[in-house]
């Protein structure tokens, strides 16, 4: 009978460990797929500017690794936070049923063991805020490479600047790393010697009140249990907060890339506008990049069926004024009409659709060939693109 009880309870573990160890999983799992396409819509919503000015590499460390740090900490810390508070609280009430005064003269050290939990979840968070952005710079320096290594091997002197930029930030990155593993590796044998030393208390207290016939040697034996009890969920739960910090530093880089507002948006009142004729006019237009202005009061005008050659040199604004035309970016002053209408009174859908870019560079997007070529219009059948 009893080895079925046994048996029991073995199969019902495994059971229970297993649904924990699946719902962890699935929260997790969950928790990415959510976090990564808020960032990703928020990537194709926010100015073209901010996508330009900012590295790609870094980007794609905040999609990878920054959420990734992220979920870990947000999915299986819940239940270690649960169960540790749980014990704590159980232990407590249990231990001042027991000795009052013994109590309270154990728990003393808590409050040293918080003050030094602090004080090193400080220090972690600040460790791993730079291993967060030495890991993100190495992760320019790979798609950097990446891109560009038919310049790089074609140019000998090239690849040897590339390849010891890349060792320099390999090495940074480890030299962060290993700074904040030690920092968080100091993390449990302090709270350890703060442990021992309420033990010490306890003991010496303990050994007084049963030298007095105060209290019994049992009595202090199983208080002596219930305060390993007591601190073992204590540390892992203040080892866990440091363990935070490492979560927390990777989502200030993702709540402020989250938090970044476009300038260029969608106007109240913005309806959808059928272009007929396809004439565009562009009427007193100033635009700068920052402090760099590269046209002011730019007058054009395109006639229906008309073509236009825009001549100049890198940096002229040639691509500038195609952009601006798409409402990629805004003018600082001026306006640009098509068909008579400002072009901040169509939808982004209704302009964009109407309007089409082609960039210098070929673009190929991850998908079949087809699928790339009805682009504009996905609605387009195969015979439409075949023909």
């Amino acid at each position: 009978q009893y080895s079925l009880v046994l048996v029991a309870v073995a199969v019902a573990g495994f059971a229970l460990g297993f649904l924990r160890n699946y719902l962890t999983g699935r929260v997790n799992n969950w928790f990415l797929y959510d976090m990564r396409g808020k960032v990703f819509r928020h990537l194709e919503d926010i100015d073209v500017s901010y996508v330009s000015g900012e590295r790609t590499g870094r980007i794609i460390s905040l999609v990878t690794n920054d959420i990734e740090a992220i979920g870990d900490v947000a999915t299986s810390g819940t239940m270690e936070v649960l169960v540790g508070s749980l014990t704590v609280i159980g232990t407590i009430y249990v231990m001042v049923g027991f000795h009052l005064t013994l109590s309270l003269a154990t728990f003393s050290m808590v409050p040293l063991m918080i003050l030094v939990s602090r004080y090193f979840a400080k220090k972690t968070r600040e460790a791993y805020r730079l291993t967060r952005e030495k890991l993100s710079e190495l992760t320019v320096n790979v798609e950097q490479g990446v891109s560009g290594s038919k310049v790089s091997q074609s140019f000998v002197a090239r690849r040897e600047v590339d390849s010891k930029a890349f060792e320099k930030v390999t090495s940074e990155t480890m030299g962060a790393n290993i700074r904040a593993r030690l920092i968080f590796g100091l993390v449990d044998p302090s709270l350890n010697a703060i442990r021992a030393t309420s033990l010490a208390i306890l003991i010496i207290y303990g050994g007084s009140l049963v030298a007095s016939g105060a209290m019994s040697v049992g009595t202090l034996i199983a208080f002596y249990g219930y305060t390993e009890m007591f601190f073992r969920p204590i540390i892992t739960l203040t080892t866990f907060y440091s363990t935070v910090q490492a979560a927390l530093a990777a989502a200030e880089r993702v709540y402020l890339f989250l938090g970044t507002k476009p300038t260029v948006v969608e106007l109240e009142g913005a309806r959808d506008i059928a272009i007929e004729r396809g004439e565009i006019a562009i009427e007193a237009v100033s635009f700068s990049y920052g402090e760099s202005a590269v046209f002011e009061g730019l007058d054009l005008v395109v006639r229906p069926a008309e073509v236009v050659a825009i001549v100049g040199p890198t940096g002229a604004g040639k691509t500038t004024i195609t952009n601006l035309i798409m409402r990629l970016y805004d003018p600082l002053s001026g306006r640009i009409l098509i068909d008579g209408h400002d072009s901040r009174e169509f939808t982004f859908e209704s302009l964009r659709r109407q309007v089409s870019l082609v960039p210098q560079e070929p673009i190929l997007f991850n998908e079949t060939i087809l699928n790339n070529i009805r682009m504009g219009k996905r609605e387009a059948s195969d015979g439409d693109v075949m023909h």
